[in-house]
């Protein structure tokens, strides 16, 4: 059974006139309007009376690569990959057409207030450089990573247990950082909490792995990568 914050009135607050006071991209202090105004008298104001500012919304499994064939017709599980999903992932082999979904994935979940979610990209390195790329832009929270797939796939979608463990190690290189972001100065918001983040943090999850197109060999050099950088691996199922 998961618990609900409803049920926990200490899980969250709530401000019928609210104040959020942010210093440096940071929120420093929330509560009542009069309150957080009389501390900080000399904030500029940016009202949002009458509206509701949530923090952000995590998402805790999604896939990115699957963003241009929502909808498609349901079939059953194993004819939905052959007929739209695979084909689907092919295509992120190309860095630009990786970069354009990234730009509209990221965008749709902003649009949403989504600032946090664990994405699935594709057996392509460019779909995790992508990813990472635009969710920079847009001071996301993503935590995503290269599928490794050696089995029971097309061709064109496999790869091969080193080749994984060579990418995955150039892209947790590459991406296993985090990155200070630039804010103005002080401000403070009138309305209640806001969904934001004063810093970026990305983390490549070193493999995305389903049981039925990994091998054990594949299994075992994942967890070797995950050792190696004290990373995370995970599975479809509990990713």
């Amino acid at each position: 059974m998961i618990a609900s914050p409803l049920d926990h009135v200490e899980a969250y607050r709530y401000f019928e006139d609210g104040g959020l006071a942010v210093v440096d991209g940071k929120i420093v202090e929330a509560g009542p309007f009069e309150e957080i105004r009389s501390h900080y008298p000399d904030f500029p104001v940016t009202d949002y009376s009458g509206k509701l500012i949530t923090p952000g919304f995590i998402d805790s499994h999604i896939h990115f690569s699957q963003s241009e064939i929502q909808g498609m017709y349901g079939k059953q599980l194993l004819d939905w990959l052959d007929e739209y999903t695979f084909p689907a992932e092919e295509a992120f082999s190309s860095m630009e057409y990786a970069q354009d979904i990234a730009r509209f994935f990221v965008k749709e979940l902003v649009k949403n207030g989504t600032t946090t979610c664990a994405a699935y990209a594709t057996v392509h390195p460019a779909s995790v450089t992508a990813l990472f790329s635009v969710a920079s832009d847009y001071n996301m929270c993503i935590l995503a990573g290269k599928v490794m797939m050696n089995r029971n796939a097309p061709d064109y979608l496999m790869d091969t247990t080193r080749q994984s463990e060579l990418d995955c190690r150039r892209l947790i290189e590459d991406w296993d950082v985090i990155q200070e972001n630039e804010y103005n100065e002080g401000e403070w918001i009138n309305g209640g909490d806001i969904w934001s983040f004063s810093k970026m943090e990305i983390e490549v999850v070193d493999n995305e792995t389903l049981e039925l197109i990994c091998t054990a060999e594949n299994y075992e050099e994942a967890e070797k990568i995950a050792e190696d950088y004290a990373e995370e691996a995970g599975t479809h199922l509990m990713f």
